[in-house]
């Protein structure tokens, strides 16, 4: 059973690429053409083609855009988390797991003096699929937070 789409305490989304509705593709085209004429200060800008050095991952619902980034002079993953409503980005050299890891735990890998912490167990929500559909909630482990 796949767990996308869902929203992690509430405000994280997680699309799927199987699904109409949530559809991870349909997301990260959308996404691409949004953020063609951001200002990216010397970054490149999100390409999901091939070469794609801007590849979108995730969206929330307070104005932020995650991408995974992967840079031909350097072997590893950055993710990079962009406000298109204020402008800027912050970018974090980590893999994506320990980008959200973090996030969880209440490290400020959003933006700098951003912190987004939920204490207790993760909130996570299996978003709708249809329009008669309802979020379906659920919660991690305790955490001892």
């Amino acid at each position: 059973m796949s767990m996308a789409p869902i929203k992690v305490n509430g405000h994280l989304y997680f699309n799927h690429p199987a699904t109409t509705r949530w559809n991870l593709l349909e997301e990260i085209r959308q996404t691409e053409q949004a953020f063609r004429d951001a200002d990216w200060d010397g970054l490149p800008h999100p390409d999901t083609g091939a070469d794609g050095v801007l590849i979108p991952a995730l969206s929330t619902d307070f104005g932020f855009h995650v991408f995974l980034r992967r840079s031909p002079q350097t072997p590893d993953w950055s993710v990079i988390v962009h406000d298109r409503d204020e402008g800027g980005y912050w970018e974090h050299a980590m893999g994506f797991a320990e980008w959200l890891h973090r996030h969880l735990i209440g490290e400020e890998v959003i933006h700098p003096n951003g912190t987004y912490f939920y204490p207790g167990p993760v909130k996570l929500e299996h978003l709708p699929m249809s329009p008669e559909d309802r979020p379906k909630p659920w919660h991690g482990p305790e955490r001892g937070m």
